[in-house]
């Protein structure tokens, strides 16, 4: 079975090679790490990671979301964002796959980030369904069918 790549983007690598250390002891993963937005973009456009997990301090979590959904080659990679709490609302517009609030235990990260990997993405909020874009005229929701 191969390891699932899973790219973390964190202001140190000591904060990485936690959650790192916590997520090996419950599967098979190879980690790469970033500590700016510009790597994380970089490392994901190249590699292709399952999953990419960011808990850049500030808004840099949510800039490397919006960026990476902003590219063809990176718009389906799964983002879980580990953000501080008043950045909650942004984080439900950027995109992220799931998102956690800070202070998040290593542990809890890892727990997380095996879910968001065995979850079933059935469409992607950040980009515009049929159903929800208004486009003139009655929807089928509104008339009662569907």
């Amino acid at each position: 079975m191969a390891a699932d790549l899973i790219l973390i983007a964190s202001p140190t690598q000591h904060e990485g090679d936690r959650v790192a250390h916590a997520m090996a002891q419950n599967g098979t993963y190879a980690f790469v790490y970033a500590v700016t937005i510009e790597a994380g973009v970089q490392v994901a456009q190249n590699l292709q990671p399952e999953l990419v997990i960011t808990a850049l301090p500030g808004r840099d979590g949510l800039a490397l979301c919006e960026r990476l959904r902003g590219l063809p080659d990176t718009r389906t990679t799964r983002v879980m964002l580990v953000i501080d709490r008043q950045f909650l609302s942004e984080a439900r517009t950027v995109g992220a796959s799931s998102v956690l609030v800070q202070p998040a235990s290593a542990l809890l990260v890892a727990h997380e980030a095996r879910q968001t990997l065995e979850r079933i993405e059935r469409r992607a909020l950040w980009v515009a369904d049929r159903r929800t874009v208004f486009r003139g005229g009655r929807r089928l929701t509104d008339a009662g069918v569907g």
